[in-house]
């Protein structure tokens, strides 16, 4: 059976918006919340603090069981001293996860290891997100 051009072109428009609706309510579909954080410190840290900081918090998902999974790492210096010092990649199953995470007694005790040494200006900044289980 043969379609004229204008019955090809309305399947096709239908096909796309129920395709198009798909993609968007899977979009909105959660799975998890990712906690993003950069770390610039004053210039006269001691490397040593940074040490026992990034040691310490690699800790933390032994302590705390809301988080799934988690990586802290100094920079590597690949774009020379405009990145910040440390970053901090955690996910968690949902918004309730994360907030028992940032109150959490071991959480707080890691991260006053370096709140004296953060640069004053930008020296945290930190982003949550909701994790898609799809693009």
């Amino acid at each position: 059976m043969e379609l004229g051009a204008g019955k090809s072109l309305a399947l096709g428009l239908a096909a796309g918006i129920g395709i198009g609706m798909v993609i968007s309510s899977r979009r909105n579909q959660n799975s998890g919340v990712r906690h993003v954080v950069l770390l610039k410190f004053k210039e006269d840290m001691p490397p040593a603090v940074l040490e026992d900081f990034v040691t310490q918090a690699k800790l933390l998902p032994g302590k705390i069981p809301e988080i799934k999974t988690y990586e802290v790492g100094k920079d590597l210096s690949l774009a020379g001293d405009a990145n910040h010092a440390c970053a901090i990649v955690a996910s968690f199953d949902d918004e309730e996860g994360y907030s028992v995470y940032a109150k959490h007694p071991e959480h707080v005790k890691v991260v006053q290891i370096i709140k004296p040494w953060l640069n004053s200006s930008a020296g945290r900044v930190a982003s949550q997100i909701y994790l898609s289980s799809r693009l």
